[in-house]
């Protein structure tokens, strides 16, 4: 049974066929958002609230439009997902003006601080970078080879030079309208 059919049938009060939607998903959802999260805990419990919500907004969803399920799921997903990294960054946030006027503070406090902003507003912008550019980018960052990348992305090592390099260039585009960096 495909999507559309699922869909029509909890539509039409099959509130258990629900459940398939859910186990054809959950483990490609969870995998997907735990690279983006970085937090198995974090992303079962997003990957909760997403369920329910499409759940409630699957009346909206039109099966026979030309928009998959899937891409549907991993839209709200990959929104879900931003939303919570930029609510667990403004968390960890601290004004940086009460820090310098503290006067205990170190010498450096400040410089530390501002090196910290500056990595959390690098990670939010690398939330914007699409994929597969982004896991591209950040496989390279952790020192994987560009052959290591291809294979594990299924792909030809040419495609994943082109990925890494429009990552590159959308962080920059996104870093510079944030202007975190100068780029002319």
């Amino acid at each position: 049974m495909d999507d559309k059919d699922i869909i029509r049938r909890v539509k039409d009060g099959d509130v258990a066929s629900y459940s398939l939607i859910v186990r054809k998903y959950h483990i490609k959802l969870i995998g997907f958002l735990q690279r983006m999260v970085r937090n198995p805990a974090l992303a079962e419990d997003i990957s909760q609230d997403i369920f329910l919500n499409i759940y409630k907004a699957l009346g909206t969803f039109d099966e026979n439009k030309n928009v998959p399920f899937e891409a549907w799921l991993f839209i709200t997903a990959k929104n879900a997902a931003i939303s919570e990294i930029r609510k667990q960054s403004h968390r960890r946030t601290l004004p940086i003006d009460a820090i310098a006027e503290r006067p205990d503070a170190a010498p450096g406090a400040l410089s530390v601080l501002l090196s910290r902003e500056r990595r959390l507003h690098v990670k939010e912008a690398l939330c914007e970078v699409p994929e597969p550019h982004r896991s591209a980018l950040l496989f390279q960052l952790e020192g994987k080879t560009i052959q290591e990348i291809a294979d594990r992305q299924g792909a030809s090592s040419g495609a994943v030079k082109s990925r890494i390099h429009r990552a590159k260039a959308a962080l920059v585009r996104i870093l510079s309208k944030g202007g975190l960096i100068d780029h002319e």
